[in-house]
């Protein structure tokens, strides 16, 4: 074997292990955060909030309800009402037409039904309550061979807090 070799083969190793050691430094150095990333995490304090604050978890429908849905035509209707203790605003629905064959055994080769998703913008003052109404697509189905039906659930909403109050 040439000198020539020895000293590429040589050049190599000194080279994978000059990378092997920036590795181990670079994990080294990485541990740390993770540990830290970890912890921050585990308390709740996600990024975008200050250390010490958290959001507590709200059953939506427990802060937020809706009731007398009903459908007339292409038109879903009802009543938001404000649960909580503060002033609501930005209310996300649900609305879903589900078809209801008459034979539910042969259904037909198509399903009419459909959910939507829309926004209420409010406000809604706390214990108060506020109509929706929402137009639906139309959709042709046969009326001799089954039925609609509405349901309506709250997605989401914004709570507002007023300092001093």
């Amino acid at each position: 074997m040439s000198p020539t070799r020895r000293a590429s083969g040589t050049v190599r190793r000194q080279t994978i292990e000059m990378r092997r050691v920036e590795l181990a430094s670079t994990r080294k150095a990485l541990v740390p955060v993770a540990i830290a990333l970890a912890a921050m995490l585990r308390a709740g304090e996600g990024w975008g909030q200050s250390p010490g604050s958290s959001i507590p978890e709200v059953r939506t429908e427990a802060a937020v309800g809706v009731r007398d849905v009903s459908l007339s035509g292409d038109v879903v209707s009802g009543t938001l009402v404000n649960r909580s203790s503060r002033e609501v605003r930005d209310i996300g629905v649900l609305v879903t037409r589900a078809w209801l064959w008459r034979d539910e055994q042969h259904p037909g080769p198509i399903n009419p039904g459909g959910t939507y998703a829309f926004k209420v913008p409010g406000p809604i003052a706390q214990g108060a309550t506020t109509p929706f109404r929402f137009e639906l697509p139309t959709v042709d189905a046969p009326a001799d061979l089954g039925s609609f039906h509405a349901t309506a659930a709250v997605t989401g909403f914004t709570e507002v807090e007023y300092p001093g109050r």
